[in-house]
């Protein structure tokens, strides 16, 4: 997958899920090794039942952050052995300006007070936000 993305300077949507497979941390996140997000529109990743870790979650990162385009973002991850810390990565320095939709669907996960703060600083300046899901199921999220 890298090796036909890696060329794609133009590439404007990502769409990617692995549900169940072997797949481990140093694998997936070389999808995204030196892939030019830079005219990314629309990013969608699930992972479910995989041993995705953090440095899928900086690849991802990386990916994004240079998306001044990005309009629709979602991000499932279930079953995974990522906490907190890794999923809050994601967000840092994340691109806001024209952010329609933010889905984020984390099931089973140890995620908790990290993620939700970044998530919230990505979601308080994206003005034109038209659609948000947050589905926080089996986490140690709470209420507050």
């Amino acid at each position: 997958v890298q090796t036909l993305l890696k060329p794609a300077k133009g590439l404007e949507e990502f769409q990617l899920s692995l549900s169940g497979t072997p797949v481990d941390d140093a694998a997936a996140s070389s999808v995204f090794d030196n892939v030019a997000g830079t005219e990314l529109r629309e990013f969608r990743l699930y992972l479910k039942d995989t041993k995705v870790g953090a440095r899928t979650c900086t690849a991802v990162q990386t990916l994004l952050k240079p998306a001044q385009g990005l309009e629709e973002f979602w991000l499932g991850l279930r079953g995974t052995p990522v906490d907190d810390e890794m999923v809050s990565t994601i967000f840092h320095d994340f691109p806001v300006g024209k952010l329609r939709v933010f889905k984020l669907f984390v099931k089973d996960t140890k995620i908790g007070a990290l993620t939700c703060a970044a998530a919230n600083a990505v979601l308080k300046p994206a003005e034109g936000l038209e659609d948000i899901l947050l589905d926080l199921d089996g986490t140690p999220v709470d209420d507050a």
